[in-house]
Formats: structure tokens, sequence, C-alpha cells
């Protein structure tokens, strides 16, 4: 996908949470080559047990876990060097799609047994045939399919609920460390590896978090404008304005007196305390 603008929504409702736009794909994306191949089944590879150390030590580092993982262009290199000796430059995305498909209809893998709760938890967690679509985008076995991306699937050590400070510091991490990935990359593959998952919610806390502060601003000067008119005294309206702002200031203190950052628990503490400090105006 497009790195920069990975969604396009123009003309969507923004209060349409059902569509979400359609993807922009990168056009210069070429999975085709043997180092394009090689080097995303690396990044799989390289994942198992990568320990990321957020620079804030109060943050606790976190691992790529092995345990849950999945990553079919893996399992598709090492099938290509078993069956066809080594693998592949592909002539076109077409013809890769083409043996992709081929692939997922035939592999069978020794370690997957789907009624055995060992095997469905390790490595390969599902028939290739079913996922295929889904982990390799635009393999579909019709004539003219492309491959559109590549996915691949990996559990993380992170809290099941962290705070938006704690996402921030592991995006942080993880971002620096993808960045050098595809920094070193080759020419058609070097925007290959973009986050989803766990760090999709971060922004939706970034939003939530700057709309407070928005609507704390917004508080104030509308209850300002509310005593002015109400009290016809603009020294009344001065005092009793100041006093608010005393309030939230006191509210915001309390939570740096305690060492709590303004985040996705603290924005909604915030809006139950402060709502009531407006109405009485």
């Amino acid at each position: 996908m497009n790195p920069r603008y990975p969604l396009d929504r123009t003309g969507i409702d923004p209060n349409d949470e059902e569509n979400v736009g359609s993807v922009n794909y990168d056009s210069a994306f070429d999975p085709t080559g043997i180092a394009a191949q090689e080097h995303i089944a690396g990044v799989c590879n390289e994942l198992d047990g990568l320990r990321f150390n957020p620079t804030d030590d109060s943050t606790p580092y976190f691992l790529a876990s092995g345990s849950g993982q999945f990553c079919p262009m893996r399992i598709f290199t090492q099938w290509q060097r078993d069956t066809l000796g080594g693998v592949q430059a592909h002539a076109s995305s077409e013809a890769m799609a083409a043996m992709l498909w081929n692939f997922s209809q035939t592999y069978q893998d020794p370690n997957y047994n789907a009624s055995d709760p060992v095997s469905v938890a390790s490595i390969v967690q599902y028939p290739i045939a079913d996922v295929v679509g889904e982990f390799f985008g635009g393999v579909t076995g019709q004539a003219g399919a492309e491959v559109l991306f590549v996915r691949a699937r990996f559990n993380m050590s992170t809290s099941f609920n962290p705070g938006r400070n704690e996402q921030q510091e592991h995006y942080d991490a993880w971002t620096e460390h993808f960045d050098g990935v595809n920094d070193r990359a080759g020419q058609g593959y070097n925007n290959a590896i973009l986050s989803s998952g766990l760090f999709a919610f971060l922004q939706t806390s970034n939003v939530m978090v700057a709309a407070t502060w928005q609507a704390v601003g917004t508080s104030v000067a509308v209850a300002a404008v509310c005593l002015l008119v109400s009290s016809g005294n603009w020294r009344v309206a001065l005092i009793a304005s100041m006093m608010v702002v005393g309030i939230v200031v006191g509210i915001l203190g309390m939570f740096v007196a305690l060492g709590r950052k303004l985040d996705f628990v603290e924005v909604r503490q915030c809006s139950v305390i402060l709502h009531p400090t407006m109405l009485p105006q």
C-alpha cells in the first residue's frame, strides 16, 4: 500500500464508521524478483523473538513472538526451494499470482493438523488454500490476477490493553526498526513493510486526546460568553470564568502530580469530571 496515503477517503462522510475508504496500493510494489521474496521472508525470520526497546525506560520492552506467527511468504519461498530447486524470479505479477494460487491449492504442510490444538497453535495455523487471498492480496486464481500485497501476522508481548502513551512508545520503537528495514530494501519493495493491528487504535486515541484539549478550550470560552450574557456584568463573568479555568487546571494538575499522562482512560475521566463544572454556569 502507499505508505503515506494508505486509504483514499475522498467524498466519504467522516461520521460513516462503516465506510473506511478504498486502499491506495503502491504501484511501485514488485514482489516478483528473487531478492524481494527473500527480503519479505527474511523479515519474518528476523522478527522471531526480536526485542524492541522503547526510548522511555518506564515503558516495558516487547518481543515479536514466534508463537502465533504466520508468514506464508516464508512458506512459499521454502516450497520453491524444495520443489523447484530455488526461489524463482517471476516474469510478471500475473505469473507470480498464478504460481501462488497453484502453490496454495496443492501445498500440504507436514506440521498442520486441524484437529490437533498444538498444531493449530504452531507457526502454520491455517491451510494455505483457505487464506491465500487474505495473505496474498489479489491472488484469486482468475486470469490476469496480480499480487497487490503480501501479509504476515505476529503476536507481540505487549499488555492486553496498553495505554496510548505505552502504545506510542511501542509504535515509535517498531517504526524506527522497520524504517531501517525498508531503507535497506531494494527498489520495488522498499516500502513493503507497513503495520496494523494493535497500532491502528493509536490513531483513535490520539484523536480523542486532541479532541479533549479542544473541548476544554471551547467549553471555557462558551461558558465565559454565557456568563457575560446572563449576568450582564463582565466582572462577574471574568471571575466565574477564572474559577472554571482554575478547576480545569487543578484537575489536569492532579493527573500530573500523580504521574499520570493524558491517556485514553484519563480523557474519559476528564470528560466526566469537567462536564458538570460547566453546567452550573
